[in-house]
């Protein structure tokens, strides 16, 4: 199936923050790892750094999750 570019960026983008969680451990517990995965992955927009902020990020990341590994 073909996507468009932006969409294939966004599933990218969506499948390496559900990677940050694996079997060697979750690579997403500061805001400072935060800061590096919106820096390697160009995502733009306000991010405010808060604690709040990366509770959103990861709660978004096991809904995610919960997506991808439907059987």
């Amino acid at each position: 199936m073909l996507f468009a570019h932006d969409t294939e960026v966004v599933l990218a983008d969506m499948a390496a923050l559900v990677n940050t969680r694996g079997n060697d451990g979750d690579t997403l517990t500061t805001r400072d790892e935060l800061d590096v995965f919106l820096q390697v992955h160009q995502i733009s927009g306000t991010y405010l750094r808060t604690s709040e902020e990366l509770a959103l990020v990861r709660a978004l990341r096991e809904k995610l999750r919960s997506i991808w590994t439907v059987p």
